[in-house]
């Protein structure tokens, strides 16, 4: 379909190839298809108002000014407008390879009680992803977060229900991203954060989290638990991590029947490698081999001071409740091993995992 010299569009479900003309036209693309659009002259505003910005993947390529939008099957190309009008959000296009601050980090010291975050930047949609804890109380423990919303969040760590509840002080880092896809600007790199709700345990199986579109490569993945419905000790699985998606799951504690009420869980996607993102440097590996035993990894680069980190096992070969501790982290390497729960017997030995680490400076 071409608009010729009409300055208001509304497109059909079918592929559209509509041309703008010297006004300041109005496109509405919200009835879906693979459509193409060229404003033209004037200034040319696109109109997806039934679709939440944070459920598209858009992408500029600075050389050709082509827009990319992908919302699940639909693939919309746009060149010569202006601005595209969100269901939540406007975005000026002339401002997208200035790209805003979507990530915030920083370094928390806590205990078992709950401590409030309060965020610095302006978030519509926070996805916030914590990294294990040091090991300085030798109990199991895991992150727990309730309260998430764009201002601020709580945080605590909470011990297997065997123990006193009261840990000792341990420091985590912490990242909050806007919900999304997200190209590493002059790269074929990319970042997603996401969210999804699920009941599932390892009891019942996994459940498959799937991208909002392909990665180049099997990207790194961390997850975290972000609500507190159950208020029982538990911690996130994943497996199966592959270009299209992972699967995912809970596990309490062993002594407990591995039953679970819902909680919302958020996700980060990192393209494997190193790279410079959001004005810091960004390290994304696998390491296979880790067990009970400490294990050294060390950074395919030196940091210019210690880096934040955030580790995650992302395979399931042994079944009994474990995550990550953190024994040591240096501008070098980090020292880290597999913590399991001893709520059922005392035994402790772990089979080797692949842990996830994405550590940024």
């Amino acid at each position: 379909k071409n608009s010729g010299a009409i300055e208001n569009v509304i497109g059909s479900r079918l592929n559209d190839i509509i041309t703008g003309n010297n006004q300041n036209n109005v496109i509405n693309l919200a009835a879906g298809g693979d459509d193409r659009v060229d404003g033209k002259g004037g200034y040319d505003t696109v109109l997806l108002q039934n679709i939440n910005y944070g459920d598209v993947t858009l992408t500029l390529n600075e050389s050709s000014g082509v827009v990319k939008i992908v919302h699940k099957s639909d693939e919309m190309n746009i060149v010569n407008c202006e601005k595209i009008i969100f269901k939540n959000k406007t975005i000026v296009i002339s401002d997208m390879n200035k790209q805003p601050p979507i990530i915030e980090t920083g370094t928390i010291t806590l205990n078992h009680t709950w401590k409030r975050i309060n965020l610095k930047q302006t978030f519509i949609n926070p996805i916030v992803i914590v990294g294990e804890p040091t090991y300085k109380g030798k109990e199991s423990c895991t992150i727990r977060l309730k309260n998430v919303n764009s201002k601020y969040f709580f945080i605590r760590l909470e011990e297997p229900d065997k123990y006193n509840q009261k840990h000792t002080y341990e420091s985590v880092n912490y990242m909050v991203g806007e919900k999304g896809k997200w190209q590493v600007p002059g790269t074929n790199n990319y970042v997603e954060f996401g969210n999804f709700k699920t009941s599932i345990t390892s009891k019942k199986g996994f459940t498959t989290i799937q991208y909002k579109s392909i990665f180049p490569s099997t990207p790194i993945v961390i997850t975290q638990i972000r609500t507190y419905r159950g208020s029982n000790w538990v911690v996130p699985r994943t497996r199966n991590i592959n270009q299209r998606s992972f699967q995912f799951t809970m596990q309490e504690e062993e002594k407990n029947n591995n039953l679970h009420p819902w909680e919302y869980v958020s996700w980060c996607a990192f393209s494997k490698g190193t790279y410079n993102f959001q004005n810091k440097k960004f390290e994304c590996y696998s390491v296979n081999k880790v067990n009970n035993r400490q294990k050294r990894i060390n950074y395919s680069s030196v940091f210019s001071s210690i880096p934040n980190l955030l580790t995650r096992c992302s395979s399931f070969n042994g079944k009994d409740p474990a995550n990550t501790r953190i024994i040591k982290n240096t501008e070098k390497y980090f020292t880290s091993f597999i913590h399991e729960e001893t709520s059922k017997d005392k035994e402790i030995r772990h089979p080797d995992e692949t842990i996830d680490y994405i550590a940024f400076l």
